[in-house]
């Protein structure tokens, strides 16, 4: 297969626009949307992060399982120019204190609640706190809280409901920074990998071209994408031949073998 043009994430996604505007592009348990619907969907993401001050080169953070919002998000942060931080849905508290402080991203995505853990409540406090002044602003998905202190918003008032948008083009450039992802940090503190936009996209595309992928298939994506597999490897070589993602929130074999079935995938990401 032809390898895309764009050198960038934004950059890839309005090229698949371009080129097939009707195409899956992220399948979930509830419905399937399009390229064309998933540009739409991230730039009232790029806007908010606009007005809110974001600037090309700053850091965003990200707490999400798999779900189309974290793509929505992804999107929108590298539209701006900002560097995406993936947050794992597996921190605790005193995990996320030190990867704020490291990260210094001055925003956060992040969901409410995932099982018993209340991430909004780390975070939150982080941002009235004093020890990370970088963090000015949280953003809460899935939540019927009430936005208070000028520091949290909820993503369904600010983004959802925002008005149309076009994605930002030609804000982020090749050699920037797309993602700064945490190593696990299993025999020391996790330390912080940046990767460009340009590498992630070819090395996307070469995995693909040796797993064969086509712009007809579906890959489940049953791994989370806030880890480096499925965030600079499932998502880009996925993405480079214009085929789907299916995403799992979390693997669960029946859950996989059913999706795997009724949304007719073809590859398969899941835990190596």
């Amino acid at each position: 297969m032809t390898s895309p043009v764009s050198r960038t994430f934004p950059e890839l996604l309005l090229e698949l626009v371009s080129r097939t505007p009707n195409a899956p592009a992220v399948v979930t348990h509830t419905g399937s949307t399009n390229y064309m619907t998933l540009a739409q969907r991230a730039a009232p993401v790029a806007s908010y992060l606009q007005s809110a001050g974001v600037q090309p080169g700053d850091r965003v953070g990200l707490l999400c399982d798999n779900r189309l919002e974290w793509v929505d998000i992804f999107f929108g942060i590298s539209a701006v120019g900002a560097t995406v931080v993936p947050f794992s849905t597996w921190s605790t508290a005193a995990e996320l204190d030190f990867l704020v402080d490291d990260s210094r991203v001055c925003l956060v995505f992040t969901l409410d609640q995932l099982g018993d853990r209340t991430f909004a409540d780390d975070f939150i406090g982080f941002a009235d706190g004093p020890a990370h002044p970088t963090l000015k602003r949280v953003v809460i998905i899935d939540s019927e809280r009430s936005e208070h202190d000028g520091c949290v918003h909820s993503y369904a008032d600010r983004i959802e409901n925002a008005p149309a948008a076009r994605l930002p083009s030609g804000v982020a450039q090749p050699d920037d920074v797309l993602a700064v992802l945490y190593t696990s940090g299993s025999s020391n503190r996790p330390k912080a990998v940046p990767l460009l936009h340009r590498d992630a996209i070819e090395n996307g595309f070469n995995i693909g071209e040796r797993q064969g992928l086509r712009a007809s298939d579906r890959v489940l994506i049953a791994i989370p994408l806030f880890w480096s597999y499925g965030a600079v490897n499932a998502l880009p070589a996925t993405m480079t031949h214009g085929a789907a993602m299916v995403l799992q929130d979390r693997f669960e074999p029946g859950g996989a073998l059913e999706l795997i079935e009724s949304k007719r995938c073809t590859s398969l990401y899941t835990l190596p």
